[in-house]
């Protein structure tokens, strides 16, 4: 039977969930009324758009505390290049530059690429030039062979903020797969049934020209 809102006096009538139904899997959810719109469900930008920048927010804390990434980032203009936009936010900009002096004596300056960072900030570049940091790929490569071994190279910048959790696993999205869930062969099913689809289309070509010849003579 449809399912049936009243509202303000008047009825509201949608079309009954079977009609729409397409597996166990999948539930059609009629649109609701302003009741379960204000209690139920929210705005696009509160329930998908903030959480995703929060999200991008915390693994750029998290990329500066537990990477080199300070060395590779520009939180304040410098010369007539101008600072990365996401350091408009005061906190993110002084974590940066709080990292970045960390770095200065942090054993994992070592493993910074001079020239990468010199591109995007020719003052940091010197400081850690000045700190010891190999300006040339040869110097880098003597000074990787020095400290290799040394745990220290592997210690976060900031050992109190914790690593990000490991990545989802993939969810499929080959199209049109009626099975979005992946398998360790998820790309050969399709590919082997589209080769069997097209040599059964060349088998069925060629008897039918096989057919048309023999009733031609």
């Amino acid at each position: 039977m449809p399912t049936k809102w009243t509202r303000e006096g008047a009825d509201y009538i949608a079309p009954s969930h079977a009609d729409f139904e397409v597996s166990a899997r999948v539930q059609c959810v009629p649109w609701p009324p302003g009741e379960l719109l204000l209690s139920t469900y929210g705005r696009a930008d509160d329930r998908i758009v903030i959480p995703a920048l929060k999200a991008v927010a915390q693994l750029q804390r998290v990329r500066l505390a537990r990477s080199l990434d300070a060395a590779y980032v520009r939180p304040e203009p410098v010369g007539d290049k101008p600072a990365y936009a996401a350091f408009r936010d005061p906190e993110l900009r002084a974590l940066a530059l709080e990292l970045r002096k960390k770095l200065l004596q942090h054993p994992s300056r070592m493993l910074v690429e001079y020239e990468t960072a010199r591109e995007v900030d020719p003052e940091y570049a010197a400081a850690l030039k000045a700190a010891g940091v190999p300006t040339t790929p040869a110097q880098r490569a003597a000074a990787l062979f020095g400290i290799r071994g040394e745990a220290a190279t592997a210690e976060p910048l900031d050992p109190k903020v914790p690593a990000p959790p490991p990545p989802l696993p993939l969810q499929g999205g080959l199209p049109f797969e009626p099975d979005p869930r992946p398998t360790r062969a998820s790309w050969l099913g399709p590919a082997v049934l589209g080769g069997a689809a097209l040599l059964t289309a060349i088998g069925v070509a060629v008897g039918v020209s096989r057919h048309r010849r023999a009733h031609a003579r």
